[in-house]
């Protein structure tokens, strides 16, 4: 795993809604992007805004791949432990495929 573009902990701030995003480039070497995040609830939301056809979100708890699957566009509802870290990986389907795949994450913990 990489060091995350982005992060957040929930456990002992207010915060409730967590928002990030950025782009995967191919073309620049960027083959993909990491936010991670440490909840304080049993329940985040996660909704992630990409093009579908290009970017691929893969979801992993204290390493681990999670059982959920993660589309574009989607939101899902995924159940966490408290204290335990998280990660998105946003990575693009396609190797060869130089265009840019912006993206756009937010993650809502429900208390």
């Amino acid at each position: 795993m990489e060091v995350p573009s982005a992060s957040v902990s929930f456990l002992e701030s207010d915060i409730t809604v967590f928002q990030a995003s950025g782009w995967i480039s191919p073309a620049n070497g960027d083959l993909s992007d990491w936010i991670g995040f440490t909840a304080s609830g049993t329940d985040v939301l996660v909704e992630v805004k990409c093009d579908d056809a290009q970017v691929q979100i893969i979801g992993f708890e204290n390493g681990q791949t999670i059982k959920e699957e993660i589309v574009c566009g989607q939101e899902r509802l995924i159940s966490v432990t408290p204290g335990y870290v998280y990660h998105l990986q946003m990575t693009v389907k396609n190797i060869d495929d130089f265009s840019v795949s912006p993206y756009f994450v937010q993650l809502k913990i429900l208390r």
